[in-house]
């Protein structure tokens, strides 16, 4: 398939290049497959000339790309979801290994609840077993139940994964999780970038007193869900204005809690740091791939973030109008990280670049994909290869606009070679819309100001010491 015939793009079904996207015909797709459409995909199950493979399943396990898939055979406009071993870390019995892991290495506090693998981890579980309540989780989907306060051991047909249950804040005695979006949009280098809007799940019920309300899976285990912003605490005429991570920060702030996002920034970073050597060297790691998850958090009473568990195909069939809202969005924005329709930057890097920012975009230099990335990424903000990199992009890339060739990306190291030349803005280009132009303004400012400050400061001092010497 190709794109539909437009004014802009005047080439009919059949003619010139076919950019399309397979997949695999499950409603949960809906809204990708209307997203695309708005920009003039259409879908083929099958053939070679696609730009963009999205399906729930890897592809190793879809029908028409299994082949490319153990081949490494893709096309250079190819974009494919799901990075190859990405599996590892939606996996219940790895995920809390991986999160401690990864907590030690960065130097984080602990994210992921205590969990055990059985039967394999049985003995070091027995240990601690009257020390905290247990969640019991099965392979089964929503197999999960509460081991029993006063149980002295595990089922002995159970098989599975047994986690410390986070007691959560409630808001209306409702606990609610809180779901984080992650798009890895590349592995060579790897770059990991955090969304900035959650989707926010509230439980039906109101969160159990007893062993005996543990059994009611909907007061704790979100499932099917209602709206956060519809509890009675939260609804109002300006939740409407507001997005859900705006929401969910005032109402804990409320509350005298910390920040939520500050702490999943230096989680995730964490997360992917300790995974990036497996995902760079996997034998089918290829410049193809991209992976967009849900990472599901529970924040406890003191406000603490705990990850529970990550999801490789998170569900996009929106709840309600401003769900849909949200989605719409993030769909829209994960399409134009990865090309979709294709960048139109072209970075021009300087042949002698030696800042140290700029092996943040290293990718640049050959051939745009960082730098365009970072242009197109809407409300995804970078946070690896490290959690400054956003910052530092900024000060690396300049953006002008050029009318007859569209947006341009500039290299810092030519920026500073221009302006030491006194010839900044480079080219002597006006550039009213470029962060840089307003970060370096206000930091001469900034600069001005201080240095005032403390030549005042100077000669107080010695006027005061001049005086105590006239007097002795």
């Amino acid at each position: 398939c190709t794109p539909r015939a437009s004014p802009t793009n005047p080439q009919s079904p059949g003619v010139g290049k076919k950019l399309a996207f397979v997949f695999d015909n499950d409603t949960r797709l809906t809204l990708v497959v209307q997203t695309l459409s708005e920009v003039g995909y259409s879908a083929t199950s099958s053939g070679l000339e696609w730009d963009l493979a999205w399906m729930f399943d890897p592809a190793d396990r879809v029908g028409g790309l299994k082949d490319a898939f153990h081949t490494r055979g893709w096309l250079p406009q190819q974009r494919v979801l799901h990075v190859p071993g990405m599996r590892t870390l939606c996996d219940k019995h790895f995920l809390p290994k991986l999160a401690a892991r990864s907590a030690r290495m960065a130097g984080v506090q602990p994210f992921s609840p205590e969990a055990f693998a059985i039967p394999s981890d049985e003995t070091s579980f027995m240990k601690l077993i009257r020390d905290y309540r247990w969640v019991m989780k099965s392979g089964a989907h929503r197999g999960v139940s509460l081991l029993p306060e006063t149980a002295t051991h595990l089922p002995a047909t159970f098989s599975g994964v047994v986690q410390r249950l986070v007691e959560p804040v409630l808001v209306d005695g409702y606990a609610t999780d809180v779901g984080v979006y992650v798009l890895v949009a590349g592995v060579a280098p790897l770059r990991v970038y955090l969304w900035d809007d959650v989707l926010l799940r509230t439980c039906l019920k109101r969160f159990p007193t007893s062993d005996r309300q543990f059994q009611d899976l909907e007061r704790w285990v979100v499932d099917n869900y209602q709206p956060f912003h519809q509890l009675p605490s939260v609804a109002g005429p300006a939740v409407e204005h507001l997005a859900n991570l705006e929401l969910w920060e005032g109402v804990m702030g409320m509350r005298g809690l910390p920040e939520f996002m500050p702490q999943v920034r230096s989680y995730v970073a964490a997360l992917f740091g300790a995974l990036e050597a497996e995902l760079r060297d996997h034998p089918q790691a290829h410049a193809a791939f991209f992976d967009l998850l849900r990472l599901d958090f529970v924040v406890d009473r003191s406000g603490k973030a705990w990850l529970l568990e990550a999801n490789m195909s998170p569900n996009l069939l929106p709840k309600n109008e401003r769900d849909l809202a949200m989605k719409r969005r993030l769909v829209r924005e994960t399409l134009a990280v990865v090309g979709i329709p294709r960048h139109d930057t072209r970075p021009r890097c300087h042949p002698r670049c030696t800042l140290e920012e700029c092996s943040a975009c290293e990718g640049c230099r050959g051939g745009g994909a960082l730098a365009g990335e970072y242009w197109a990424r809407g409300g995804w903000g970078l946070i690896f290869p490290r959690e400054s990199v956003d910052v530092g992009l900024r000060s690396v890339l300049n953006w002008r606009r050029i009318q007859e060739d569209g947006p341009v990306a500039v290299c810092g190291q030519d920026i500073i070679d221009r302006a030491g030349r006194g010839e900044y803005p480079p080219w002597n280009v006006s550039l009213p819309h470029s962060e840089m132009a307003q970060d370096v303004s206000s930091t001469c400012f900034v600069a001005v100001i201080s240095w005032t400050v403390c030549l005042l400061l100077v000669a107080a001092v010695g006027l005061r010491f001049r005086g105590k010497l006239r007097r002795a």
